[in-house]
């Protein structure tokens, strides 16, 4: 049989291991956090970038159409309001279809990234690029 003085050491033992393994649970979890909000948040840095950059790209494309279009439907003002027709039937479709074209990705996306196990973030990165 083992004596007091060597189970207390033993306790002490198994404490002090116990406290430095919660302590390296307590980073890895900080890390795991950090590197999932950076994922998050660079989607979403990427995807504004891209909606600002895509807005102006349709602007200009959206005038020169009607620039276009204007000696055809008998002036700038038809042509302008043929253009703002086709836009508010688009965002009709977009908002009809927000669930599946935007509500479900976003989910799967956050999802993926957010339940993941340690070290599989590649699939939630890979959308990224």
């Amino acid at each position: 049989m083992l004596s007091s003085q060597q189970n207390v050491d033993a306790i002490t033992r198994l404490a002090e291991e116990f406290k430095a393994f919660a302590k390296l649970k307590a980073r890895s979890l900080q890390l795991s956090s950090v590197e999932k909000l950076t994922i998050i948040l660079s989607a979403i840095l990427t995807g504004a970038i891209l909606l600002l950059l895509c807005s102006f790209a349709l602007i200009w494309f959206t005038a020169a159409v009607c620039a276009w279009l204007a000696p055809h439907l008998g002036g700038i003002a038809v042509a302008l309001a043929l253009a703002g027709c086709f836009y508010t039937l688009l965002a009709i479709i977009v908002i009809l279809r927000r669930k599946a074209w935007i509500i479900n990705p976003i989910c799967n996306f956050l999802a993926n990234i957010l339940i993941s196990e340690e070290g599989t973030l590649s699939d939630a990165e890979e959308g990224l690029e």
